[in-house]
């Protein structure tokens, strides 16, 4: 008998050794049960005689019958709802569509280093590290290794979280330029109609539809409604992500630079300067490098983190052959190393992807404003050839009103075009890791 025989031996005399034993044996074969496929119906180890579970022991929930109906029309019930203009408080163009008396002014520099200085998560994560940093460690390598990997994984959240916020200031932005083409619109609307009244009392023709007017009139307060809900959000939204406190804070006022001045990009160039610097690839390339079986229990936590069936250690496994050999996992880290290799791959393509397709999309948005501007000139020379007409007497003035609405709509969307246009850099900055380093910020912002 060997000398670890004859240790065995002598622990299994031991009091509650067997039993200890049984229990891991026990737990080992419930989980290769499990694995096998032991919720099926044919259950491999708990099935009674006749070989199927019951609908009783697997928990599920007797099948009931509701009660037969017919199909009926479905007809909403408004007869309650008072008119729009007698409604308290009053209708939008009275009230929602109003600008604050004062704002909060924000650039989109300070935007974005707030953001990523107040990411919550990111402040966890470093939190995190700066605790394992302090206490006491029996295994420097490891612990080394996982600061290193909150601290980028913090990293890419704050990245994350600063484009967040710029995508919502320019969003913001476009909402503040609706609610004023919108009141807009409302007036030169309203001013029509009280025209078409006018002549109505007068008795003299009116030559142009004013329903469709009034329907337009609807539907401009429609997106009043839409815009006022838009703009409450996305203060609220962009707000918290920048970290101002206070239950209702001044409306935040987005201080964007309108020039559009466009620099092309090269692409590749943009590829490899992303996939050089972003932390997520990094922090798997950190892995890469030191995966051990020192780093393994950092490998099953970045595996899980893909699929939560990803590096799950088998405790019972591992206990019982800890008795019978004290196996090391050796192997486990040969597996561990090549499934990070295979994400790195994958992740580092996907990157690289995203990159190129939101270069492109920087080009191709500035092509956008292009068409924009040259709707908006040709509505503009239509505008200026009626108003010309009109001296001659051959216009009417419902024509010029109907020009000048089609003006407005394309300046209103040259507008959502710039700022598309500029929330596309801001995609492609974050896509190559470049928003995450924050600045000191306070907790207010200036008021104008």
């Amino acid at each position: 008998m060997t000398a670890r025989m004859r240790a065995m031996s002598s622990d299994y005399r031991r009091p509650g050794f067997g039993r200890w034993v049984w229990l891991c044996a026990g737990l080992l074969l419930t989980a290769c049960c499990c694995c096998c496929g032991c919720a099926r119906s044919n259950c491999c180890v708990f099935r009674g005689s006749a070989g199927n579970c019951s609908a009783a022991s697997v928990g599920r929930i007797p099948s009931a019958s509701l009660a037969e109906t017919q199909r009926s029309e479905i007809s909403p019930d408004v007869s309650a709802v008072r008119c729009y203009e007698d409604l308290d408080p009053p209708g939008i163009s009275q009230t929602l569509l109003d600008a604050p008396s004062r704002y909060q002014a924000l650039e989109a520099e300070a935007c974005r280093s707030r953001a990523a200085a107040n990411s919550i998560l990111a402040n966890l994560l470093e939190g995190e590290r700066r605790a394992i940093a302090t206490g006491a460690c029996s295994d420097p390598c490891g612990t080394a290794l996982r600061r290193d990997l909150l601290a980028l994984r913090a990293e890419d959240e704050r990245n994350r979280a600063a484009g967040a916020a710029l995508e919502l200031f320019y969003r913001l932005a476009e909402a503040e330029a609706s609610r004023g083409a919108t009141r807009h619109s409302l007036r030169h609307v309203g001013q029509a109609l009280d025209d078409i009244a006018a002549l109505r009392r007068r008795g003299l023709p009116v030559g142009v539809d004013a329903s469709a007017l009034e329907r337009q009139r609807i539907e401009l307060r429609q997106r009043g409604e839409a815009v006022a809900r838009s703009l409450s959000e996305l203060n609220l939204q962009l707000g918290r992500l920048v970290g101002l406190e206070g239950d209702t804070p001044a409306a935040i006022w987005p201080a964007v630079d309108w020039r559009v001045e466009y620099r092309e990009i090269d692409v590749d160039e943009a590829v490899a300067l992303g996939l050089a610097t972003r932390a997520d690839l990094a922090l798997l390339r950190r892995l890469d490098g030191s995966l051990g079986v020192e780093t393994l229990p950092a490998a099953r936590g970045t595996l899980m983190q893909v699929d939560p069936m990803l590096g799950q250690p088998s405790v019972p496994v591992r206990r019982l052959a800890s008795v019978l050999g004290n196996q090391d996992n050796v192997t486990e880290a040969a597996s561990r190393r090549d499934q990070i290799a295979l994400l790195r791959a994958d992740r580092e393509r996907a990157a690289a992807d995203e990159i190129r397709q939101a270069a492109i999309d920087v080009s191709s948005r500035y092509r956008e404003i292009s068409l924009a501007k040259d709707m908006l000139a040709s509505w503009n020379g239509r505008l200026n050839d009626l108003r010309k007409r009109r001296e001659a007497g051959d216009v009417s003035p419902f024509e010029i009103h109907a020009a000048e609405g089609e003006v407005m709509r394309a300046e209103h969307d040259l507008t959502s075009r710039v700022v598309a246009w500029k929330i596309a850099p801001v995609r492609l900055r974050q896509a190559q890791g470049l928003l995450a380093e924050p600045l000191p910020v306070s907790n207010s912002l200036p008021l104008e």
